[in-house]
């Protein structure tokens, strides 16, 4: 979680640099990125928008992590479980009819 909170979660904001931590994270998305140009690219979404949906899952998967980091005193179902469930309704999403 550590490793996660520097690198998504600290790096850009205006008490934090670092540029290991930035080329790291922007190595990740990118990579996230190439994942979903292929799916764009064999037809498995609906949109053939690959940066708004690499941000867009993104923004989804980086939310459920930061909650799961930050909010340990929630009552979150069980950790696999609730991933598992975000992952699923986000790729429901975006994939075609």
């Amino acid at each position: 979680p550590h490793h996660y909170l520097v690198t998504f979660g600290l790096t850009g904001t205006p008490d934090f640099k670092n540029e290991e931590a930035l080329q790291a994270g922007q190595h990740s998305f990118n990579c996230m990125r190439e994942c979903v140009r292929l799916c764009v690219d064999a037809g498995r979404f609906r949109s053939d928008d690959v940066e708004q949906i690499a941000q867009s899952y993104w923004a989804c998967l980086h939310g459920v992590v930061m909650l799961l980091i930050t909010k340990c005193d929630f009552p979150f179902i069980e950790q696999n479980r609730l991933i598992d469930s975000v992952v699923d309704m986000a790729l429901e999403g975006l994939r075609k009819s």
